[in-house]
């Protein structure tokens, strides 16, 4: 089977009560991407990672991660918050267009106050559009977090 191409066009609008001055947001503006793609299998290629002018949702960027996947795959795309308290207004939401569905927004927590600290993924939606913008959104992190 030939590597499939799985395209995500990603810009990102967190809010996070608990950091700095209460929300924190990154309309995708600067030239410099601010997402990563974690540590992926040999059968995922990357194929473009990248600020782009084509099809912001606003403003005049998004950016946009191309990749090839020989299979189904799990990939994550990560951008640091810093700190924050997890408190229940606690908020993280990016707008999301794929070329597939079930893209799913997740915040990571890490728990401190043991000898190692532990970390926990706590889900929010999941996208169902294909070439579409969506909002995705992880709200409930205290409750995510006592499941």
């Amino acid at each position: 089977m030939p590597p499939s191409p799985l395209t995500a066009i990603v810009i990102v609008v967190l809010a996070a009560v608990g950091v700095g001055a209460g929300e924190l947001e990154d309309g995708c503006e600067s030239p410099t991407p601010s997402w990563r793609l974690s540590p992926a299998g040999p059968a995922v290629r990357l194929v473009e990672h990248a600020r782009a002018a084509n099809s912001p949702h606003r403003g005049e960027r998004c950016e946009r991660v191309v990749v090839e996947t020989g299979s189904p795959t799990l990939l994550a795309l990560e951008t640091p918050l810093g700190p924050a308290a997890v408190i229940d207004e606690f908020r993280a939401a990016a707008w999301v267009r794929s070329s597939r569905p079930d893209l799913r927004l997740s915040v990571r927590v890490r728990l401190a106050g043991t000898a190692e600290p532990v970390e926990v993924l706590v889900p929010g939606t999941a996208s169902r559009d294909i070439g579409r913008w969506e909002l995705l959104e992880v709200s409930d992190v205290a409750r995510g977090l006592a499941r």
